[in-house]
């Protein structure tokens, strides 16, 4: 029994082995010739064992045709495929572009290689890879190139250079690129023909690279007149998204400059009362050059004030009632009755799940004052930016075309990868600032200050990504600059968007009347005011242009300035304003109330993440 199991193991592994045999390539033969136009023509004979493995439907010679020169400038050299055989049989074959060169896959996909011996002959023509030095000429080759993940057994190389050329010079080098290893012997190099060879077989991504140098005058040297053209192509990339920041800067400089200046301010008066008709969202949105968190709730509070809201603080979150039949106050400016008609009636908590009726109250009041100021007073120029916007874009997706073009498309994945990595934690770590901010009480602040935390290990991990996770699909100088130069558009464009923003005379004149109103809410201009009979400080003066203290960020400053006499009329038994209810009106100190209310206020939506928790 022993003796049939062991004749039957012998008989299987006698089978076997022949389909256990080494995939590998048993000879590399590559045979150049120098041309005196400083061209290369190339013959490279390559035998393979094909056993189905890695060689299945026919095999693939990755040739670099971007390197870096002595002087580290990026060249880039023609490659052109004259012709690719099997067997002395013409084989198809397609080119697909790498980060530093080309590659020839060379089959069929619909034919598989019968097993065995298989001869491959690919002819081309290529060119920029003499290098041009002071005393002498060289040909720096990469007889075998290190992209084969096959062991090569030997290899061979035959450089004839032009008639009249005599070898000065020579070396041979072996190993994996970069290295320095001598595991070849040099055959010939009399006159104008080099011969060498390996000694060792090439282990995977090993490769087989010879120098060769002669004396000038044989080979041509590119002209002065064809160096700015090659840099200008082999730099293609580069090239234009230089040309784009500095075209995009210059466009967005003129816009500015014709359109995108503010008016000459004028002479900047103190008033005491705002400008007539005006809101204290109006005041806001002129101001800022726009509506935000701030104005909105600075709308709240002046509906408040005028009999139309009230408004609850439990020290933990706030609720707005809408109060009806109060008509007979002071009457509403068309904004301020665009948000009162969009609040939901009746009482309405800032919280997540009310969060959708809120949303639309800001949005119907930003609407309104869109409408009432925009093309009149502000002048957002939105044409011109947009010409500019879309010159970035031409440009920097020209830039990246470039690239995936000379690189290859997998180069730029990394950079979408990184791009939406850092989205993700500009996003979060931008929400996480705002709840910061608006954050009421110690345990909420440093839960807002946890989120910031927890986002430095992602910031680490993106930083880290270029240099080591993506290192084996090769980085080149390419994806940083791509990268570098996405963020400078981005940062050129966000600028510029704000910049090209500019009042209209008419609305210069309000802004002056504003800057002119805020002077008297400040208490430094306190003694220089008293000489032109400001108004009489009393708690409901107070009570009346707090909104537009919330509006023109000074509501502190509007504390500051009345703090006696409201501490007066907290000593007389004062109460709260009619409508406020909530504890931080008391003993004088509103300045906890008012800049609780600004903040909270401005930001709703930290009470929809508070909820959460």
């Amino acid at each position: 029994m022993r003796t049939l199991l062991a004749l039957a193991v012998g008989l299987f592994l006698a089978i076997a082995t022949p389909a256990l045999a080494e995939e590998r390539i048993t000879q590399f033969v590559s045979d150049v010739t120098v041309n005196a136009d400083a061209t290369l023509d190339v013959r490279e004979t390559i035998d393979v064992v094909a056993e189905g493995v890695d060689i299945r439907r026919g095999s693939s010679r990755d040739f670099p045709t971007s390197y870096a020169d002595r002087a580290k400038q990026r060249v880039t050299g023609d490659f052109d495929v004259i012709s690719v055989t099997r067997d002395g049989r013409p084989e198809p074959y397609a080119l697909e572009s790498l980060s530093n060169g080309i590659r020839v896959r060379i089959g069929d996909r619909d034919v598989f290689l019968e097993h065995g011996p298989h001869q491959y002959e690919i002819v081309y023509k290529t060119s920029r890879q003499i290098g041009f030095f002071e005393n002498f000429d060289e040909l720096y080759w990469n007889v075998t190139g290190n992209g084969w993940d096959l062991p090569i057994d030997a290899a061979r190389v035959t450089v004839r250079l032009p008639p009249g050329a005599r070898i000065s010079q020579n070396a041979v080098y072996t190993g994996e690129q970069g290295s320095t290893g001598q595991d070849a012997r040099v055959i010939a190099a009399d006159g104008h023909v080099f011969e060498a060879e390996t000694t060792e077989r090439l282990a995977p991504r090993e490769g087989f690279t010879v120098a060769v140098a002669w004396q000038k005058g044989i080979v041509a040297a590119p002209a002065a007149g064809q160096k700015p053209g090659w840099w200008i192509s082999d730099n293609a990339g580069f090239f234009a998204l230089g040309l784009g920041l500095v075209a995009s800067g210059l466009y967005f400089l003129l816009a500015w400059n014709r359109v995108g200046r503010d008016p000459a301010r004028g002479t900047i008066i103190p008033l005491f009362s705002p400008p007539k008709g005006l809101s204290p969202a109006c005041v806001r949105y002129l101001n800022s050059y726009g509506a935000d968190d701030r104005g909105f709730a600075a709308a709240l509070v002046g509906l408040a004030v005028k009999g139309r809201l009230k408004i609850a603080d439990d020290d933990e979150d706030f609720t707005i009632t809408k109060l009806a039949g109060s008509e007979s106050r002071d009457p509403l400016t068309v904004s301020e009755k665009a948000l009162y008609d969009a609040l939901p009636a009746g009482s309405t908590d800032l919280k997540q799940a009310n969060h959708a009726e809120i949303a639309a109250a800001r949005r119907r009041l930003a609407g309104a004052l869109a409408d009432e100021f925009e093309g009149t007073a502000l002048l957002r120029n939105l044409g011109w930016f947009a010409a500019g916007l879309a010159l970035s874009v031409l440009f920097l997706g020209a830039a990246a075309l470039l690239f995936a073009n000379a690189q290859g498309v997998e180069s730029l994945i990394p950079l979408a990868f990184l791009a939406v990595w850092w989205g993700v934690i500009v996003g979060f770590g931008w929400a996480a600032i705002k709840g910061f901010i608006a954050a009421r009480g110690l345990w909420r602040r440093i839960s807002s200050l946890a989120g910031l935390v927890f986002l430095i290990p992602f910031i680490g991990a993106g930083v880290i990504f270029p240099t080591t996770m993506f290192a084996s699909i090769g980085f080149s100088p390419a994806f940083y600059a791509l990268a570098g130069g996405a963020a400078l558009f981005g940062l050129l464009n966000v600028i510029f968007y704000h910049l090209l923003r500019a009042p209209t005379e008419s609305g210069q004149r309000l802004r002056d009347q504003i800057a002119g109103f805020r002077l008297y809410m400040t208490p430094a201009e306190e003694e220089r005011l008293k000489v032109l009979h400001p108004p009489e400080k009393t708690p409901e003066l107070f009570e009346r242009y707090l909104p537009y203290a919330l509006a023109l960020d000074c509501e502190n400053e509007w504390n500051a300035k009345f703090a006696a006499v409201l501490a007066a009329a907290a000593a007389a038994g004062a109460a709260a304003p009619a409508w406020y209810s909530g504890r931080r009106w008391d003993s004088g100190r509103t300045g906890g109330f008012t800049e609780s209310l600004g903040r909270s206020l401005a930001v709703p939506q930290q009470a929809q993440r508070d909820d959460r928790k």
